[in-house]
C-alpha cells in the first residue's frame, strides 16, 4: 500500500509523470483524463503555465473523461487495432508528453523535460501492457485480462492524482 506521505510519494512531479503516463501507455485517454481533473480543480487557470491551462479547462477535462470512459468499454469490442500499431503509439505519446508538460507546467518546473519523459514512459507503457494484457488472456481470457488490466490502469491514474495533490498541499504549505 502506497502512503500518501512516503519518500517515494514526494518524488514531485516526476512519480504523477511516470503513473499518469504508464496509465496512458495501456488505455491513451485515462492518465491525460485523470491529470485534467486534478490540474483543473487545484488553482486559478489564469494563474497556470500551458498547457496546464489548456488541460485544466472545463471543455476539455470534460471531453478527456468522456473519452476515457468510452475506451474503457471500446477496449474489449474485437477490431480495435492493437495499441502497438504506429498511429495508437503516436497517439500514446502525444497524450503521454501532454501529460509530462501539464504535470512539470503545474508545478512550476520544465515542460520539455516532462513531456519527453511523459512520452518515453507512455510508449514503454505501451508495450509492457501489450504483452501482459496478452499473456494474462492466455490464463484469463481475453474479457477478464481486460477487465484486470483495466482495474490496474484506472489506480494507477487514482495514485498518480493522489501523489499530484499531495505535491499540491505541500506546496500550498510553504
Amino acid at each position: 500500500m502506497f502512503r500518501l506521505d512516503s519518500p517515494m510519494m514526494q518524488l514531485q512531479p516526476t512519480l504523477p509523470t511516470i503513473l499518469l503516463a504508464a496509465a496512458t501507455g495501456a488505455r491513451s485517454m485515462t492518465g491525460l483524463a485523470a491529470s485534467a481533473r486534478s490540474v483543473g480543480a487545484r488553482e486559478p487557470h489564469a494563474e497556470q503555465l500551458q498547457p496546464a491551462r489548456f488541460v485544466a479547462s472545463r471543455s476539455v477535462a470534460g471531453t478527456t473523461a468522456a473519452l476515457a470512459a468510452m475506451e474503457l468499454l471500446a477496449d474489449k469490442l474485437p477490431g480495435i487495432p492493437n495499441r502497438t500499431d504506429a498511429l495508437p503509439l503516436v497517439g500514446r505519446a502525444a497524450a503521454g508528453a501532454l501529460i509530462g508538460a501539464t504535470i512539470a507546467a503545474a508545478a512550476r518546473r520544465d515542460r520539455v523535460t516532462g513531456a519527453a519523459a511523459g512520452a518515453v514512459i507512455a510508449l514503454l507503457s505501451a508495450h509492457l501492457s501489450f504483452r501482459a494484457r496478452r499473456a494474462l488472456a492466455e490464463r484469463l481470457g481475453p474479457t477478464a485480462a481486460a477487465v484486470v488490466e483495466d482495474v490496474v490502469v484506472c489506480s494507477l491514474a487514482a495514485v498518480g492524482v493522489a501523489a499530484m495533490n499531495r505535491r499540491a498541499e505541500a506546496e500550498e504549505q510553504q
